[in-house]
């Protein structure tokens, strides 16, 4: 009978390098790829998945797969030596989780503390989250106030004096759109006329394609319907009436077509936004701009041209956050590109940054590049409200910081890098560590050859336990169901369990209960105590009486008399088991353990 020991492929947290058969664990902090994408009050919910449960669960389901192949395997397989180095790791692994989880806070701090790729930012947005809390950050804003509630940061008090006053010296995309539009179009343009202009300025202004043809309808509490994009669904829709202009069915197509349009623009976000008013302006554009300049400051950190805290610097000089203001609000006022600016301010005041070079066309490139993708990743959704604090991976690191990386949407560390370190596994975390570091790709999932033994179901039955069956295939335990042997299996686990009544039928239903009564068999009780007798002696042992008198009444003369010689002896010899690796004979269950002080071994008895 061929059965298939297929190794797990749906793990979250484990990954196996094949080459070395070493197993990694990964940690997530927190959701995104080379930006955090839950901050603020959601920040920890990766970790408390991992710590507070979801690792051990992974980590336990991983060893039951382990221990049910290594069942099934003869020591002298290879298959069993690669398993069972596997479950020593896994068990390490489970010993340090189940240590960390009720400090594993403190330890991820003082982690976080540490220099590595991994970069933390805090801003002040004019609504702070309470809930905002940022280890070692590389770019701050003070977020307090004074006692009359006044701002104390001299940059954000700066921004909200000027921006106010500013208006943009280039339209918004929306705005630049639909003017276009409209002096394209004739006078009564007609439904499909303002539909195929749109879609042509569409791709024509942004080089992207917008589908003009059918949408999804949302419906309340449902799935959507598709629908034609025409006029008779647009103006029920919309309820619009005759005098509906040209504009109103421009603003109702885009919001219809094209509702993810802006965040797709190739365009410097800061001439992106589309404001409600004054104060929607003003508060996007300083949260734009504090973003822009933590992202310049974690580049300058991670590239080691300055480790210096900029916000402090900008907080702690009303000359330069005037001149840094002034500059951005001019820059803006004349559609010019403020990123470039900005980095001229800086290295302008290459001294006051501490910056060791100034910065070149380069890196001006790549923090803008940064700026951009980054920020439209964590305001591309409602889902993500906050804009108090983020962290940023730096993909590029490399060297004893590169300790983060990004796996399904998470960024993650080895587990090998906060697990405290004994004398007992120090040395093989520290090569799992070292392991983690050159081989990045130990990540990508592997695709294991699928091992299939061939056993037949008599050998099989005496190999497993109960949780052990529930991983066959069907058709294996249909085998099995079918041998004699299997009703002496159920009758002795019903025994040792106490169903007198499930065992009292698998008799009653049997053409030869007499050879069930006298089949000893391998199984394990309530108290995972293991034997291997017959149902009557372990009812017996256990000084079960009325399990006793039911197979009593099963039996013949001949049964009996064959009974009564192996409960001799016991009473002579004792009933030997097993009972958390520690083997035990006595003739009967005693109780009297209890009113003397106990050594380790006889509690666990």
């Amino acid at each position: 009978m061929q059965i298939p020991l297929n190794e797990p492929s749906n793990f979250r947290y484990i990954h196996i390098n094949p080459a070395t058969n070493r197993v990694h664990l990964l940690v997530p902090f927190i959701a995104g790829i080379d930006v955090s994408t839950d901050n603020t009050c959601k920040s920890d919910v990766e970790l408390r998945a991992f710590f507070e449960g979801g690792a051990f669960n992974e980590l336990e389901s991983y060893k039951s797969t382990l221990e049910f192949h290594l069942s099934l395997l003869e020591e002298s397989d290879g298959h069993y030596r690669t398993k069972k180095e596997r479950l020593d790791q896994i068990n390490r692994y489970l010993e340090a989780v189940v240590s960390m989880r009720d400090s594993y806070t403190t330890m991820v701090n003082s982690f976080l503390s540490k220099p590595s790729n991994l970069y933390s930012i805090q801003l002040r947005p004019r609504v702070q989250d309470p809930m905002s809390r940022v280890v070692n950050p590389v770019f701050t804003i003070n977020r307090g106030n004074d006692s009359r509630g006044t701002p104390l940061s001299l940059l954000y008090n700066k921004m909200h004096e000027i921006f106010p006053r500013l208006v943009l010296g280039k339209p918004d995309p929306r705005t630049d759109l639909i003017n276009n539009i409209l002096k394209i179009l004739p006078r009564n343009a007609t439904f499909d006329e303002i539909k195929h202009v749109l879609k042509s300025q569409c791709t024509e202004q942004f080089k992207i394609d917008i589908d003009d043809e059918s949408w999804i309808r949302p419906v309340p509490g449902k799935k959507g319907i598709k629908e034609p994009v025409d006029k008779a669904h647009i103006d029920a829709f919309m309820g619009f009436s005759d005098n509906a202009s040209s504009k109103d069915y421009i603003d109702a197509l885009l919001g219809i077509c094209a509702p993810n349009l802006w965040r797709m623009i190739p365009r410097s976000p800061f001439y992106l936004g589309i404001y409600d008013d004054t104060a929607h302006q003003t508060e996007s554009l300083s949260m734009m701009a504090q973003f822009y300049l933590g992202v310049l400051n974690v580049y300058c950190r991670a590239k080691g041209i300055s480790d210096k805290n900029f916000g402090v610097i900008l907080d702690g000089s009303p000359a330069l956050s005037q001149e840094l203001v002034e500059m951005v609000a001019n820059a803006l006022s004349h559609g010019e590109e403020v990123e470039l600016a900005i980095v001229a301010f800086f290295n302008r005041h290459k001294n006051e940054f501490k910056l060791s070079r100034e910065l070149n066309v380069q890196d001006k490139d790549a923090i803008v590049q940064k700026f951009e993708t980054t920020y439209r990743t964590v305001t591309a959704t409602k889902e993500n409200p906050h804009m108090d604090d983020f962290m940023f991976l730096d993909i590029e690191a490399q060297g004893e910081h590169d300790i983060f990386i990004t796996n399904k949407g998470l960024i993650c560390t080895d587990a090998s890098n906060i697990i405290p370190t004994t004398p007992q596994n120090q040395g093989y975390f520290a090569e799992v560590r070292h392991e983690a570091r050159l081989h990045r790709d130990i990540v990508t999932p592997q695709d294991e050859p699928v091992i299939t033994i061939d056993i037949e179901p008599e050998a099989l039955m005496d190999k497993l336990s109960d949780v052990q069956w529930e991983r066959l295939p069907k058709e294996v335990v249909e085998a099995c169901r079918a041998l004699p042997a299997f009703k002496v299996l159920e009758l002795l686990d019903d025994v040792a369990k106490g169903k007198q009544d499930e065992a009292h039928a698998i008799l009653e239903s049997s053409e030869d209960k007499q050879t069930l009564l006298r089949t000893p068999g391998k199984f394990t009780d309530y108290s995972g105590r293991t034997f291997h007798c017959t149902a009557y002696e372990y009812a017996y042992w256990a000084k079960d009486k009325h399990m006793m008198r039911m197979l009593e009444r099963h039996m013949d003369d001949e049964t009996r008399a064959f009974m009564s010689e192996r409960v001799d002896t016991m009473e002579h010899s004792g009933l030997a088991y097993q009972q958390h690796g520690i083997s035990y004979q006595n003739a009967h269950y005693d109780m009297s353990f209890v009113l003397k002080k106990l050594s380790a071994d006889e509690f666990r008895q």
